[in-house]
């Protein structure tokens, strides 16, 4: 499986860095660079940014809706530590990585691929000792400071951890948004309601357990240890609000 990892920083309000995995057993590439080139963008050249103002640039917006269809197809897991650790940020990743791969029963021979977006370790230099030292199970192989144009995948990620993040920042209370609800006769719903409609099934999670014909069955899946990381360094707060909003994941009817 390849994993493709950015990160998604609110220092001002919430205080936080909030970090994505998104993994695929498939080549997104192809997926992503059709996205792009749909709305007139030149797949390698430029590339969809959760940062770019879309109002102004409403291409960007379109390929973000199609980026969150390709996005369904693959898996995501979040890193959250607080902005004065940001230094750390590649380092707690890769201990949120190695934790991830350790959950699951891979077929034998399974290797696991990771890209990091540029500026998730303070340096390249850096990078280099911080993979090392992390002392990674030799399935897994990293590569630091790539291109987000080139490596298509890494666009995902932006998408996963802008969309996490808001999230986050409406259960902190910071956000209160509201947008046209994804059904449309539901009128408005708050904008992290409808982040979540669009995510809820993607998260890496503690396979569902096996029920009786008469016991009840839970439709709620725990992502927190499996597709949810979360600092040590964080304040209870901050560690509350993200058990809260990711912790588990009700996977039912919504209706």
């Amino acid at each position: 499986m390849d994993f493709f990892f950015d990160e998604s920083k609110h220092p001002s309000r919430g205080g936080f860095v909030l970090g994505a995995f998104v993994g695929t057993e498939d080549n997104v590439a192809p997926a992503v660079s059709a996205a792009l080139a749909a709305e007139g963008l030149v797949p390698g050249k430029d590339e969809y940014k959760s940062s770019s103002n879309m109002s102004a640039q409403p291409a960007q917006a379109r390929v973000r809706e199609r980026l969150r269809t390709v996005l369904s197809g693959g898996r995501i897991a979040l890193v959250v530590l607080p902005c004065l650790d940001l230094p750390s940020l590649g380092e707690e990743a890769l201990s949120a990585l190695k934790k991830l791969v350790a959950r699951y029963d891979w077929p034998t021979g399974t290797t696991h691929r990771v890209f990091f977006d540029q500026q998730v370790f303070p340096s390249q230099a850096a990078a280099d000792q911080i993979i090392k030292a992390a002392l990674l199970p030799k399935e897994i192989q990293a590569y630091a400071e790539q291109d987000s144009r080139q490596v298509f995948g890494l666009q995902l990620a932006d998408l996963a951890s802008h969309t996490c993040a808001m999230m986050l920042l409406e259960q902190l209370g910071l956000v209160t948004k509201q947008v046209e609800a994804s059904y449309p006769d539901e009128g408005k719903e708050p904008l992290g309601r409808e982040l979540w409609h669009s995510c809820r099934w993607g998260f890496f999670s503690k396979p569902p357990r096996t029920y009786g014909i008469d016991e009840p069955i839970d439709l709620s899946v725990q992502v927190s240890g499996y597709g949810l990381f979360i600092s040590d360094r964080c304040s209870a707060a901050l560690r509350d609000a993200a058990e809260a909003r990711f912790g588990e994941m009700y996977l039912g009817c919504t209706h």
